[in-house]
């Protein structure tokens, strides 16, 4: 075909040399002057492969770049440099689709990961650095700060089985201060640390009409709260048979029921226990 040429090169004795027997480096087009034009096929030595446009002797406009372990670019050039948007998928089943500049991951773009998590958010040179959102594969969702790759600074994270935790974190765990509304009502507002409740902190258990308030250490209450309230709602089922204050309408003789207090059983008046410091 006119205008394409087989291209060989040696890197002892430079480029440009054609019809010397030495491994086959350049299919393509060519423009008036001998520089590879147009669409054209560039074998390196380490066994990498170039395919696309070239313009007057550089790789510019839509190409991609085949690298030894079967992984890829395919995007912009620009002057020979892997430069705008672009596909990049490595050996190991990633793959980042977004913006690219001189050959690094920079700028806004998604990366899916073999395991099924998704980023999309903020890149620079080839690190998660910025605000974005991390879709993990068993359904929680984040959504704020990253640092060297991992959720650091503030950030919401809305975990699948209900539970929402806002505030701190360091290096992809709960520290600092938050709040986490749990999923079966309960609900802690304070310090964390290793993503567990850690130092001062509220503590509300829905079910059990529990609130503490205190030191936690490694998400456990300590022994000395600074103060706790147990509440039970009262049944007015088992109050029919109190005695009322003599003189009262309608006051029963009768004396009142015993008072269950098996373990787990709620009380059936309202009970309030305040301890302080």
């Amino acid at each position: 075909m006119e205008g394409i040429q087989t291209f060989y090169t040696s890197t002892a004795k430079g480029t440009g040399l054609r019809g010397i027997e030495l491994d086959k480096c350049y299919l393509g087009g060519y423009d008036a002057q001998g520089q590879r034009h147009g669409y054209g096929t560039y074998r390196f030595p380490n066994h990498s492969v170039y395919e696309g446009s070239y313009q007057h002797g550089v790789k510019n406009g839509h190409g991609k770049m085949t690298f030894p372990d079967g992984s890829f670019y395919e995007g912009q050039w620009i002057k020979n440099e892997i430069q705008g948007e672009g596909r990049r998928t490595f050996a190991n089943g990633n793959e980042f689709v977004g913006a690219f500049q001189l050959g690094e991951m920079h700028g806004y773009g998604s990366m899916t990961y073999a395991s099924g998590d998704r980023f999309e958010g903020s890149v620079v040179h080839n690190v998660i650095a910025g605000t974005g959102t991390m879709h993990f594969a068993n359904g929680d969702l984040y959504e704020g700060d990253f640092t060297a790759n991992k959720m650091t600074g503030k950030g919401v994270m809305h975990y699948a089985c209900g539970d929402r935790y806002e505030g701190d974190w360091l290096d992809g765990k709960r520290s600092g201060i938050g709040v986490c509304s749990y999923h079966n009502g309960d609900h802690y507002e304070g310090q964390w640390e290793g993503d567990a409740p850690h130092g001062e902190g509220r503590l509300q258990l829905q079910r059990a009409a529990l609130l503490y308030e205190g030191l936690f250490v490694k998400g456990v209450p300590s022994q000395v709260p600074v103060k706790l309230n147990l509440t039970f709602l009262a049944d007015d089922a088992l109050l029919k048979g109190v005695k009322k204050p003599a003189g009262a309408k309608g006051a029963a003789d009768e004396a009142p029921p015993p008072l269950p207090v098996a373990l787990g059983s709620p009380l059936p008046v309202t009970l309030t226990v305040s301890a302080q410091r």
